[in-house]
This record gives C-alpha cells, sequence and structure tokens, in this order.
C-alpha cells in the first residue's frame, strides 16, 4: 500500500488463509462464499458456488449485474455497520459482512446463494424468471435451481454472523501485524 492508494484487503491478510477460511467455512454451513472489493470484485476464489450462481456469472450480463449486487450489499452492509442479508439479483438470499479496518470500508465478505424453506416455491419461481432473460437454457435453469437445497433462515443468519466474526478477526490481526512491521 502506497500513501497515494486506498488500503485494500489483501494489504493486511494473507489471501491464502481466508480462501481456506472462506472455503471451510461454505462446505461446512452449506452456504456459497467469496470476499470481494468495494467495487464487488473478487479477491478470493468462488467456495462452494451453486451450478445456478455459475450459469448466471458464465454471462457478461449476469457477472456485471452480479458485481453491481455484491457491492450493493457491501455498502448497505457498511451503513449498518453489521452483516446485511438481502434478496440478490439473481433472486437468492445472500448476505453481506463488512470489512472495515481503521474506520475504512475494504470491502466485504458475501454468503448465500440460499432459498430459505419458508419461502421455497417463491424463491424457485423468481429465480427462474430472473435469469431466463440472460440468455440460459430454461430447462436447465429450472433444473439446477430445483437442485438447491432450502435453508432454514435462522440457519443462514448464524453461518453470516459466524463468517463476519471470524474473517473480521483475521483481517484485524493482519492490521496489528501491519501496524507492528511500520513501528519496527
Amino acid at each position: 500500500m502506497t500513501a497515494n492508494t486506498e488500503p485494500r484487503i489483501e494489504d493486511f491478510v494473507d489471501i491464502a488463509l481466508l480462501q481456506r477460511l472462506q472455503d471451510s467455512f461454505a462446505e461446512a454451513m452449506g452456504v456459497a462464499a467469496v470476499t470481494v472489493d468495494r467495487e464487488g470484485k473478487p479477491v478470493t476464489t468462488v467456495s462452494n458456488f451453486c451450478r445456478v450462481c455459475l450459469m448466471i456469472r458464465e454471462t457478461d450480463k449476469g457477472l456485471a449485474r452480479c458485481q453491481r449486487c455484491d457491492a450493493e450489499g457491501g455498502r448497505i452492509a457498511l451503513k449498518r455497520q453489521a452483516p446485511f442479508a438481502y434478496k440478490c439479483a439473481g433472486g437468492l438470499l445472500d448476505a453481506a459482512a463488512p470489512i472495515i479496518i481503521d474506520g475504512q470500508y475494504l470491502g466485504c465478505i458475501l454468503c448465500g446463494q440460499v432459498i430459505p424453506v419458508d419461502a421455497e416455491e417463491e424463491f424457485r419461481q423468481d429465480i427462474i424468471a430472473r435469469n431466463v432473460v440472460l440468455g440460459l437454457d430454461p430447462v436447465e435453469l429450472e433444473k439446477e435451481v430445483r437442485a438447491i437445497p432450502p435453508l432454514p433462515r435462522d440457519r443462514f443468519q448464524a453461518a453470516v454472523e459466524m463468517l463476519s466474526l471470524t474473517a473480521n478477526h483475521i483481517i484485524e490481526k493482519g492490521a496489528a501485524n501491519v501496524a507492528q512491521a511500520r513501528l519496527l
């Protein structure tokens, strides 16, 4: 990080360590996860993404829409100073946990791609309607949407809180290491 650039997540944390945490978390909790910068661009590789979201992101329009949505979710989480759950542009339940170091917003950790148990069919229909316009094969899209296992909202909220606490602890530790190195 130079004096003329804004701090980045990579300036404070070992991305390989963050990736391992994210991968393990996503697998254990049965959700997808990715860490993104202020603009919604990934700084980690996606973890446990469902086939529907991969299909959406394979289209230029879908990828741009997802990145705008990821960035907006992060900004709202920042404004609230807490994780924020929302329906993403693709129609799935997602959440953003802001990454803030020394009062500066660096990006967020996103998790989700969830269909809540209490609104399962409503979500499935909405996902199909929102994404068939991207030119995706409607038969394959519906098949993949139906393959997404529903998750109770309380389990999803617990996953979001756990990811937020763990990731921010790692990033704060990284920030402390950077500060200590500067003093030395």
